[in-house]
């Protein structure tokens, strides 16, 4: 039986019987009961999207539209019914026509006007400026100049891969909310661009390349990363995790409902002492996005660390369930009708830092108040090499298409077919029975096939976008002057108050990070150049 069947009748039986449109339908609109953010509501999955198998930008095929963002940045695109939402470095929120691509507004949450008024908040983007173009060598010899732009939320240098942009925000129909690099939570209107409310959480740390356990301050990495995965919103609660720090923020006013702190929640991770042959216990400590799920009606964030915390009071309800993720880059991911989480090996054991093995969690809620963790599978045949699995059906996904199933952990298919390009940074998703993957500028359709036997795949299309190759040095230099020429114009002409260097982010190629969204037969996808639709 095709996967396709199996997907579809379970979402048109929820159609039949008077829910709303499912995901990828071109009726789909965010909710705050069904609000849509990182890989659409955090799943991958878009069971009633139908796009296109084949595209080129060269040829103009199959390309609605191509919005040239003024930076770079490697958010997830966020649909909302007629509007598409993306981010741009360091701080910018940009709002698209989902039509035709034009540009609705630009808003920015840089937060140095409200903390230290216009101008103040003027001369420390001139030092920011003055300070970023030293370079790496000098920046890292003065402390002191670090330990003052650390007390006001900014932090970044010269190996940008993430950059602060890089969570993905959320929204629930009517408004936008953002939690990035620089310490804050901001809602923004969705149809004027206008902030609602804005929250500083306070000064940085600089915790080297590890995690300091007495450290009340959100922390960073020396390594110039900021640790800060995408957000959620649940039952009206804004829920950030910010350098080691979570924050349940009311959706309405911005205040403060409960905080979670990492360091006093450690806990031995017996089976995973691999992890501390580089970067100490707690290894690369912040970028996986906790997974939702909801048990027994009691919704909960599970985080790569392996806490359960309730997600109405912050109360945790198990403190490590049995195994975690390599938290150096990618989520856990989760079947909600199985109450099953699944922590990834990232990078199939590479990057100094793995738990070499993949591991697949069933949860239960045994009383209000706690939650237990059964470890259904473990072994290292199924991993990722840099974004995040996905789940459907029953059956877990690699973004090299290696399959499991879920349950049982027994391999289905040990790899995608010829002419696929799996790997890199990207996240895949799944649109009804095709998985889309984009890497670097090229991305990959494949049709998925579920039978007794296993899963079967065939490759049914693929795409070109910009031709830029991170490998190569001509066409690296050709992509960051064009980087650093539409920052210089955005500067002159207002739309960016400053950047950090273009070259800040490290060599990779244009599509860095970006997972594709669907809605409808349009398909979006956020490059380092610029924002796609594509569709017919």
């Amino acid at each position: 039986m095709r996967f396709t069947v199996l997907l579809f009748v379970h979402a048109l039986t929820i159609f039949l019987v008077g829910a709303e449109p499912p995901l990828g339908d071109s009726g789909f609109s965010p909710t705050p009961e069904r609000p849509v953010g990182w890989r659409g509501d955090g799943s991958g999955f878009y069971p009633a999207a139908k796009p296109v198998t084949s595209w080129n930008l060269d040829q103009g095929a199959n390309i609605r539209w191509v919005a040239e963002v003024p930076y770079w940045g490697t958010a997830t695109p966020v649909v909302a019914g007629d509007a598409v939402i993306t981010t741009c470095e360091p701080y910018e929120l940009f709002c698209y026509d989902a039509a035709d691509g034009s540009l609705r507004w630009h808003a920015s949450a840089d937060h140095l006007d409200r903390l230290l008024g216009p101008a103040k908040a003027a001369q420390v983007r001139k030092e920011w400026l003055a300070f970023m173009a030293l370079g790496k060598k000098k920046q890292r010899s003065m402390k002191d100049e670090t330990r003052k732009f650390l007390e006001y939320g900014l932090w970044g240098g010269h190996h940008r891969a993430q950059g602060h942009t890089f969570p993905t925000p959320v929204c629930d129909g009517e408004r936008v909310y953002t939690a990035w690099g620089n310490n804050t939570a901001t809602c923004f209107d969705l149809a004027t661009g206008e902030i609602e409310w804005q929250v500083f959480f306070g000064p940085l740390c600089n915790s080297g390349n590890g995690f300091r356990e007495n450290e009340e301050r959100a922390q960073v990495s020396s390594w110039n990363e900021r640790w800060v995965p995408s957000p959620h919103l649940i039952d009206g609660l804004f829920i950030t995790l910010q350098g080691g720090i979570m924050h349940a923020l009311d959706a309405d006013t911005g205040q403060e409902r409960w905080r979670w702190y990492l360091k006093d929640n450690l806990e031995p991770y017996t089976h995973h002492d691999k992890l501390v042959r580089r970067d100490g216990q707690q290894a690369h400590w912040g970028t996986g996005t906790p997974v939702v799920l909801d048990l027994a009606g009691t919704k909960v964030l599970v985080t790569s660390w392996g806490h359960v915390i309730r997600a109405k009071d912050g109360k945790v309800l198990c403190p490590y369930v049995g195994a975690m993720g390599d938290t150096a880059g990618a989520s856990p991911v989760a079947d909600d009708e199985r109450d099953i989480v699944v922590f990834p090996d990232y990078q199939d054991g590479g990057s100094g830092c793995s738990t070499d093995e993949s591991w697949a969690v069933k949860l239960t809620l045994v009383d209000p108040d706690r939650v237990a963790g059964e470890v259904l599978w473990h072994h290292d045949k199924i991993g990722t090499t840099g974004g995040s699995m996905i789940t459907a059906g029953g059956v877990l996904f690699d973004n090299q298409l290696r399959a499991a199933d879920l349950a049982t952990g027994s391999m289905l298919a040990d790899g995608g077919p010829g002419g696929f390009n799996g790997g890199g940074y990207g996240s895949p998703a799944l649109a009804g029975d095709l998985f889309v993957h984009f890497r670097d500028n090229e991305g990959s359709v494949v049709r998925v096939q579920r039978s007794a036997s296993g899963v079967a795949y065939s490759l049914v299309g693929s795409g070109q976008l910009r031709k830029v190759d991170g490998k190569k040095s001509p066409l690296k230099d050709t992509y960051q002057r064009e980087l650093q020429e539409r920052a210089e114009k955005a500067i002159a002409a207002g739309v960016l108050r400053y950047v950090d260097l273009p070259k800040a982010h490290g060599g990779w190629a244009d599509t860095y990070g970006s997972s594709p969204v669907f809605h409808g037969d349009a398909m979006y996808v956020r490059t380092r150049l610029g924002l796609y639709c594509i569709a017919p």
